[in-house]
């Protein structure tokens, strides 16, 4: 009984590691990559989930043909919002990209087609009983297919349109074409987030997918400080880790949830100011 109890309880958290570590790993390929700082991310996983729902659990297409609709919904997603995005920059995108995630969440909250208020639930299983092993190597590709997309030619140019934009315009550096690949690539990592949310817990519904859900995976993004992928992977997985076994020995739902967001929101508020203070500090 306490070993069914614990390993069920080891299943959940690595549930929880891997939607948010995808999550994350989307969010930095903008952040570590071209340098733009996103709210949106969060609801290209919201579309990911319904897109993968609607096909599998209304229309009865099958799993793994559904999960493929869904990327493809992701990185479509993810486009056309880098489209709108691309004119901007600084605050401006940054806030462009929230009221994005902003109208996303309503549109999941009225549309009919979503369940509304009430979301979706009866989702297939798409991984049956193989979710830990699928759970583990889908977190092991995520981390490589950032690796990869980081060392690449493609991602050190990304580096360097962050790094000094009009620079590297200048040189031949194609800034349109790397802001829709990220758009993309962020979509159909989001995308995957959102599939793996519906599929292991068998329901979805718009909060899950709001803009301030994307506290954990911007910390993460922002305390590894550019150690893209494995030091973001780590600190979500010490927070999630961390949250859920405070809650597992209290038994207190509280110290998983508010005491988790202050401590999280606290954490990144400080490492936000240091990084400002030690830019400040730069000889000019």
């Amino acid at each position: 009984m306490v070993a069914a109890t614990v390993n069920g309880f080891i299943t959940y958290v690595l549930d929880i590691v891997v939607a948010a570590a995808l999550l994350a790993l989307a969010l930095s390929v903008y952040v570590d990559g071209i340098g733009y700082l996103v709210f949106h991310v969060v609801a290209l996983a919201g579309v990911g989930a319904y897109v993968f729902s609607i096909a599998s659990g209304l229309h009865g297409v099958p799993p793994m043909l559904a999960a493929g609709i869904a990327i493809v919904a992701g990185a479509v997603a993810g486009l056309t919002s880098a489209e709108i995005l691309r004119p901007l920059r600084d605050d401006n995108l940054t806030l462009a990209s929230f009221g994005l995630g902003v109208c996303a969440f309503e549109m999941f909250r009225f549309s009919e087609t979503t369940g509304g208020v009430f979301g979706m639930a009866s989702i297939p299983s798409l991984f049956g009983e193989n979710e830990v092993i699928v759970a583990v190597t889908l977190l092991a590709m995520g981390i490589a297919i950032v690796l990869v997309w980081r060392y690449s030619v493609t991602g050190k140019v990304a580096v360097a349109l962050r790094l000094d934009e009009e620079g590297a315009v200048s040189i031949g550096a194609r800034l349109r074409e790397h802001q829709r690949f990220t758009g993309m690539f962020a979509g159909v990592l989001a995308a995957v987030s959102g599939i793996w949310i519906a599929t292991t817990t068998h329901f979805i519904e718009p909060r899950q997918f709001q803009t301030s859900s994307i506290l954990i995976a911007l910390a993460g993004v922002v305390i590894a400080r550019g150690n893209t992928p494995f030091g973001v992977v780590a600190v979500i997985a010490s927070i999630v880790v961390g949250s859920q076994a405070a809650r597992f020995l209290s038994e207190s739902a509280v110290l998983a949830g508010p005491v988790t967001e202050i401590a999280v929101a606290l954490a990144l508020a400080s490492m936000l100011a240091a990084t400002k203070y030690r830019i400040g500090k730069r000889p000019k």
